[in-house]
């Protein structure tokens, strides 16, 4: 008699979107917060969700590598020295950083070249009924948030009691995304406090990924510029020695979160001290801000 096989919600969610691959399945799929081009959003970034005492955590990805296609935290996050792409990425830099004109140094750096995500727990002011969701900004969002919170007009930001609405407006040119973030000009208490129990940890909340699969993608693809150690891929037209460990350079061996410093104290009911150069980074991101209003602008006008 014929049987069905068996399902294996694993298996299954790694078909899935972006969003569930980078988060536990503790993670509902409609708790992720995926702002959609064309849209503006008025959002609020909640406080820290533990004694860690940050409101956003960065992480390393990598997205569709390999032949399997792959998705991934770099496992670098959980344990260094763990992600044979971050390793590689490394190795690249410390050994042949004077080589990055090279076409096909190039097509390596691009495939291990990790990108990062800062996630926050937000609440979404049209989706207030959900409660807090996960929020993966990326490198141009977290940048004006920072801006933020170096500006000693708005600071804590995330501050329940004094902190800001923040509004979200997302345009795409060609195939180019671009976020600009402005924020209310007074602050406001927090809608309802009992959003402090349903934040998500997310330390808990990230999906650690198999090392042993992320080994296996890594080792689908054709090298092009030197084969890294334990490689068996390399295609590449140019003969180069297998790499080493051995070169010291300054490239981050990991992946620190945003711990307290003293230009960063634990968040408090309060403004955060400016970094020393926060008055150059802010004038950048307004400077930023300013383009993208222009073209958010540009857009909507009638064409001639």
């Amino acid at each position: 008699m014929a049987t069905f096989r068996a399902f294996n919600p694993d298996a299954q969610r790694k078909q899935f979107g972006q969003g569930s691959l980078f988060f536990t399945g503790a993670v509902p799929r409609d708790r992720v917060f995926r702002p959609q081009a064309g849209n503006t959003y008025k959002i609020r970034i909640l406080p820290p969700w533990s004694d860690r005492a940050v409101i956003c955590l960065r992480i390393p990805t990598y997205y569709q590598c390999g032949m399997q296609q792959m998705s991934f935290i770099s496992p670098q996050h959980f344990e260094v020295g763990s992600c044979p792409f971050f390793n590689y990425y490394q190795d690249l830099l410390k050994q042949y950083k004077d080589l990055k004109d090279n076409d096909n140094f190039k097509w390596d750096y691009a495939q291990v070249r990790p990108r990062s995500y800062w996630v926050y727990n937000i609440i979404v002011d049209a989706e207030k009924s959900k409660g807090p969701q996960l929020w993966m900004a990326g490198y141009e969002a977290n940048l004006q948030i920072e801006a933020l919170l170096d500006n000693p007009e708005y600071g804590y930001i995330a501050d329940p009691d004094n902190g800001y609405n923040l509004t979200l407006t997302v345009t795409k040119h060609g195939q180019k995304t671009n976020t600009m973030i402005t924020a209310s000009r007074t602050p406001s208490r927090l809608e309802d406090f009992g959003w402090a129990d349903q934040l998500f940890d997310i330390d808990l909340a990230l999906q650690r990924p198999n090392v042993a699969d992320v080994q296996a993608c890594f080792d689908t693809i054709p090298w092009r510029f030197a084969k890294p150690a334990n490689s068996p891929t390399s295609h590449g037209v140019r003969t180069a020695p297998v790499l080493a460990d051995s070169a010291a350079d300054d490239i981050p061996t990991s992946w620190p979160a945003h711990v307290p410093t003293e230009a960063h104290p634990t968040p408090v009911r309060g403004q955060m001290p400016p970094t020393p150069d926060a008055k150059a980074r802010y004038e950048e991101t307004m400077r930023l801000r300013d383009e993208l209003k222009a073209q958010l602008q540009q857009a909507k006008s009638p064409q001639e």
